[in-house]
């Protein structure tokens, strides 16, 4: 009693369509039935709702009929990009994965020697600001060293 309609359908492995949890996309839609309820059916939201038996009760049946309408050709789109003329929709790469490789070189970097880091060119290495010493240095924080830009600490980069 009181626990949301959705999770509650997970813990019994009943899969409830759902998209946003917040009830704003409508992917968890379900309709009560009740011949207490104006016209006998309220539409109401499985993420936002808790479920009470009502007094009198030992069970309640939900109806997920909507999941059913969900399979139904109907609605299902068979091409979708069918509405627009003379569109290509054949992708053809520009190069195969075999020509790309032969494209690009892979070299040692010459900025940092291919070692991927350098001095940092704040502190010279030290770790501390040069002109106060109890001030680490903002750049390498403190670390001697700083990752070359050039190859992003790798090493290598494309020549």
């Amino acid at each position: 009693a009181g626990k949301n309609l959705m999770k509650l359908g997970d813990s019994v492995d009943i899969k409830i369509p759902r998209g946003c949890r917040t009830g704003l996309c409508g992917a968890c839609t379900v309709d009560l039935e009740d011949p207490s309820f104006p016209d006998g059916i309220q539409t109401i939201r499985a993420c936002q709702t808790n479920v009470q038996v009502p007094p009198g009760c030992d069970e309640m049946v939900i109806d997920l009929h909507r999941m059913e309408r969900a399979g139904d050709d109907d609605f299902s789109v068979k091409d979708p990009f069918a509405r627009f003329e003379q569109i290509d929709t054949e992708y053809k790469p520009a190069a195969t994965p075999k020509s790309r490789n032969t494209l690009v070189s892979i070299t040692s970097c010459t900025t940092c020697d291919g070692t991927g880091k350098h001095i940092c060119p704040e502190c010279m290495g030290e770790g501390t600001m040069q002109n106060n010493a109890e001030i680490r240095c903002y750049v390498c924080m403190g670390r001697p060293y700083v990752r070359c830009a050039d190859c992003q600490g790798s090493g290598m980069r494309e020549g």
